[in-house]
């Protein structure tokens, strides 16, 4: 278990890293189901059911200086009917396939498809993507891979890694739990992998 925490605290903007005690992570499953029945969108959240799946869960406080995730943290989707989609509209999770209807826009992102309508300052919406209005579509927060443990994983005997952003009110719970500074500069990642 140390190995973990010192891997993951000598990562760059790296602040903290601890074990998430099997309590806590009951607390998160009934902290983000409670946020996927009552946000105000629809909102699926993936990523934390993956995470909660895995023997270990970790969490890392993190700052400005951490790396930029590989990918979208956030789309809004609908599941892929039998009409399909182009490559560059589908989002597999999983055993799950999705058409994109909409995504995070990450910092330093300069071309975005030419269907792109923004909404705000970090998110855009493709509404011609929308194949079929009967067909429900949400928010969907995915397991997104964590890079360095992912490469390290044999030395560290683990397998099967992903990570995920939790809400913000779990976030904070974390928090508080931990004895981590509410800084808002600072945010928690949640990391779950298998023992090999």
């Amino acid at each position: 278990m140390d190995d973990i925490a010192a891997f993951l605290k000598r990562l760059t903007g790296v602040l903290e890293a601890e074990r998430v005690a099997d309590e806590m992570r009951h607390e998160i499953d009934e902290l983000e189901s409670r946020y996927e029945h009552t946000a105000f969108l629809p909102i699926s959240t993936l990523g934390i059911h993956s995470v909660l799946a895995k023997d270990e869960m970790w969490v890392i406080l993190k700052d400005r200086r951490f790396r930029p995730p590989p990918r979208p943290t956030v789309y809004m989707v609908e599941k892929l009917d039998e009409h399909g989609a182009p490559d560059d509209q589908v989002l597999t999770v999983e055993e799950n396939t999705f058409r994109i209807l909409g995504e995070e826009v990450l910092p330093g992102c300069t071309m975005l498809p030419q269907d792109a309508r923004p909404i705000g300052d970090g998110f855009v919406f493709y509404p011609q993507r929308r194949n079929n209005p009967k067909i429900p579509s949400y928010f969907l927060i995915p397991p997104i891979e964590f890079k360095e443990l992912e490469e390290s994983r044999e030395q560290l005997s683990i397998k099967h890694v992903v990570s995920v952003s939790p809400s913000t009110l779990t976030d904070q719970h974390i928090r508080t739990a931990l004895g981590f500074p509410p800084d808002d500069d600072c945010a928690t990642v949640l990391i779950g992998f298998d023992r090999t």
